[in-house]
């Protein structure tokens, strides 16, 4: 569920039809660059499954899958180059990523027990060997042998014991143990909330066997473990290397297939090869643009300057038709992701459940997909992206109705904001609110730090959140988002009976009666009137003809171990 946070809004004109736009800069989501892409129909050099087997005592075990270095496929200069965001990530330390630049550059530099392969599938990464009791409280895993730290120093059982029980480490939020991001993956270790309260320095429930062994006992049999385990925030760390400072990340002793070379805020970030991961990686070097260094993406593709390119809107006609001038592989995905307006009810005067579903009624959220991005995102019933799971269809019970809302609307002295990151869909939202129900509306567009501060103190009334999932499980967006005990609970929202809903969810091991328990958790939350989905995003990607390899997912691009270049 790091879900990861991506705030911000498809960028459009701000004036005339607030549903028109010729910009060129439009993207169809607000995912920063690098999470983009598809599966290929016939991926190069798909993940291999992990080997499942059952013993006799109901102990589920999982192999790790055989993995190839791409090295012997390589040729010429391995070097891979692309942009990253145009404000770099403040931090990739994983216990405190909170955005997809910095997550997709922490899972370069650092890796957990368990990855996602190109399926979403959760399977053993510096883990081997994967042992899970019948009642699913019980996990044993055995390390590959072989596994060093960037310095050589050899990656441990020990090593990982101490690395899970600092992202549990209140200090690292100064003394607020909620907002950890780490406690929706945790919380369920035997002494983790214990641990992320203060009121312990270990966590109990992980328990070093052997030096390539340790074992992780959970208070309850929840069904998502493997995949809570995958999320950036468990990545594994060198502690005493993370106690170095603040900025120990701009040049840490890395767990995962990539060291950090260089960091440079103003113009690129630079990864270069580690031999000791589970596989060598065939590139030698990442060269990663940010700032102004990563302006113009299409003309820096186009101009041979980089491999990997994110295509605007408005550049997808002259690129995807068989004869196009720009080469390379035009892929396409829809991700999981959901952009919304969220509205919190703890807020005066956004407590009054009048107010917040005539502010839902007053705008046609359809118009979003519809018109302003040419159909080329899915307009959104709810909160979780449709390919998500086979849950029911939810109802969305605050359509498109200003009559309605007019009446509804109550007596509103003060005006109305909306905050953002940036983007066009809060000002389409502004016009219609204001023609329609006759009230001043301001939107705000906060710098992208100053928007997650705010956001992370929950002091937001009504902002425009997209969110992409970290893995394939709806509670990456109901459980993150809507439980009253999430640190990404940024509207603040309780309800107890959604949290009865999704704690049960969290155990049930018959997937229609879980599929019924989180259906019923989302229609909850739309009927509380505190959100207006807008729609799931898609994403275009170009890979330049000499890059083989790369596998991506609807959730981005999740690892480069496995590209090789061919010229």
């Amino acid at each position: 569920m790091l879900p990861l946070l991506v705030v911000g809004v498809l960028l459009i004109s701000a004036c005339g039809n607030p549903f028109d736009s010729d910009d060129d800069s439009i993207t169809p989501t607000p995912t920063p660059t690098p999470t983009a892409a598809d599966v290929p129909a016939e991926p190069e050099q798909p993940t291999p499954a992990p080997v499942t087997d059952s013993e006799d005592n109901g102990t589920i075990v999982l192999e790790a899958p055989e993995r190839e270095s791409p090295t012997g496929r390589a040729s010429g200069d391995q070097v891979l180059r692309m942009t990253g965001p145009t404000d770099a990530p403040a931090t990739i330390d994983p216990a405190l990523v909170r955005d997809t630049s910095a997550a997709f550059l922490a899972r370069q530099v650092f890796r957990g027990l368990v990855m996602l392969d190109s399926e979403l599938q959760p399977v053993p990464d510096l883990a081997n060997r994967i042992e899970i009791s019948d009642d699913g409280t019980h996990y044993r895993f055995e390390l590959h042998e072989d596994l060093t730290f960037h310095d050589g120093t050899p990656l441990t059982a020990s090593a990982v014991k101490q690395s899970l029980e600092r992202a549990a480490d209140p200090g690292l939020t100064d003394g607020d143990g909620e907002a950890l991001p780490s406690r929706n993956y945790l919380d369920d270790v035997r002494g983790a909330t214990e641990r992320m309260d203060g009121e312990r320095d270990d966590i109990p429930g992980i328990i070093v066997v052997d030096e390539h062994t340790l074992e992780i006992e959970l208070e309850r049999g929840v069904v998502d473990f493997l995949e809570r385990l995958a999320n950036p925030s468990l990545l594994i760390v060198d502690v005493e290397d993370a106690e170095r400072g603040a900025t120990w990340s701009r040049s840490p002793n890395g767990s995962g297939p990539f060291r950090l070379a260089e960091w440079d805020d103003e113009r690129q970030i630079v990864l270069t090869a580690h031999e000791g991961y589970v596989i060598e990686p065939a590139l030698e070097h990442v060269t990663v643009r940010v700032g102004a260094e990563a302006a113009g993406e299409m003309q820096l593709y186009e101009g041979g300057e980089i491999d990997i390119a994110n295509v605007p809107l408005s550049a997808i006609d002259r690129i995807d038709y068989e004869d196009s001038p720009v080469p390379g592989d035009f892929r396409t995905v829809e991700l999981l992701s959901v952009t919304m307006v969220m509205l919190n009810r703890e807020m005066e005067p956004l407590d009054e459940p009048d107010l917040r579903e005539a502010l839902l009624r007053s705008f046609p959220r359809e118009k979003i997909s519809e018109v302003m991005v040419d159909g080329r995102v899915r307009a959104a019933d709810g909160i979780i992206p449709p390919e998500m799971n086979e849950l029911p269809a939810p109802e969305y019970p605050f359509g498109y109705d200003t009559e309605r809302a007019r009446e509804q609307l109550p007596s509103l002295e003060e005006q109305v904001t909306i905050y953002s990151s940036g983007g066009g869909a809060p000002v389409a939202i502004k016009q219609y609110m204001e023609e329609h129900l006759e009230i001043e509306v301001e939107v705000v567009q906060l710098r992208w730090a100053d928007y997650m501060a705010d956001l992370e103190s929950k002091q937001l009334p009504i902002f425009v959140l997209s969110w992409v999932a970290d893995g394939p499980d709806p509670e990456s967006f109901l459980r993150a988002l809507f439980h009253s005990d999430s640190p990404d609970n940024y509207a603040g929202f309780s309800d107890d009976r959604v949290d009865e809903l999704l704690d049960d969810a969290a155990i049930e091991q018959d997937s229609d009666r879980r599929s019924s328990l989180l259906a019923e958790a989302q229609q909850v939350i739309l009927e509380s009137s505190v959100v207006m989905p807008l729609y799931h995003g898609a994403d275009y990607l170009l890979v330049g003809e000499h890059v083989h390899g790369l596998e991506t997912t609807s959730m981005g691009i999740l690892g480069l171990e496995t590209v090789w270049i061919e010229e």
